[in-house]
């Protein structure tokens, strides 16, 4: 599923990064982000995409996109932008 976001470089942290002490040695587990390139970001784990459907901002700052299912077309981001201004 492809995703759009109003902002060209958009960020979010599904899983924070964690530093915890082990036999006297500091160890760093990574933690997931996700991150939109030119407002888009594609994924097929649908534990992403459950997250990302259910975050605060979606349909405010990125949107699923679209598709025509005759055609499978997708919606413009001219058009998905349009659509955020005419809510508004």
């Amino acid at each position: 599923m492809r995703f759009i976001s109003k902002f060209e470089e958009y960020g979010l942290t599904m899983e924070s990064s964690e530093s915890f002490v082990e036999r006297g040695r500091t160890i760093t587990k990574a933690g997931k982000h996700i991150n939109f390139h030119n407002n888009q970001y594609s994924t097929t784990d649908q534990k992403e995409i459950a997250w990302l459907k259910k975050h605060p901002d979606f349909n405010k700052d990125f949107y699923a996109l679209k598709e025509d299912p005759i055609d499978k077309r997708a919606v413009t981001l001219n058009q998905i932008k349009a659509d955020d201004k005419s809510i508004k």
